[in-house]
């Protein structure tokens, strides 16, 4: 099985874990020139920027390890993109998540801080 096929399927459980969990999926997939976000969405009144990491083990280390500081900023940039697409959406409370998927769904909300978004 491919590296996609295996990244669409822990996406796909996320997201069902997100939705079955209340919140409300605005994106998939948001591609833009500093990176991409697997799912954007509402968590209650909080506009939550969410990147799945799905493992089939440990040997490689967590699926949060290797959420990088390298590709934290990548996060941060693009989601600076998408508020500054989506205007409606900058009065909103933003949080950024770590869907953990293995042989089950981890959330982990408020994973790093967004002290870096700018909007300008």
């Amino acid at each position: 099985m491919s590296a996609k096929t295996l990244g669409d399927r822990g996406e796909a459980r996320a997201e069902s874990y997100l939705t079955k969990s209340g919140c409300k999926i605005i994106s998939r997939n948001y591609r833009r020139r500093y990176g991409e976000i697997d799912l954007i969405y509402f968590d209650a009144e909080t506009l939550a920027f969410g990147e799945v990491k799905y493992r089939l083990t440990n040997r490689y280390g967590t699926p949060s390890e290797a959420v990088t500081p390298y590709k934290t900023r990548k996060i941060l940039l693009t989601a600076t993109q998408f508020l500054q697409e989506h205007p409606c959406y900058q009065d909103a409370p933003v949080r950024f998540d770590i869907i953990c998927v293995s042989k089950q769904v981890r959330w982990m909300k408020d994973s790093f801080n967004n002290e870096s978004l700018i909007l300008d």
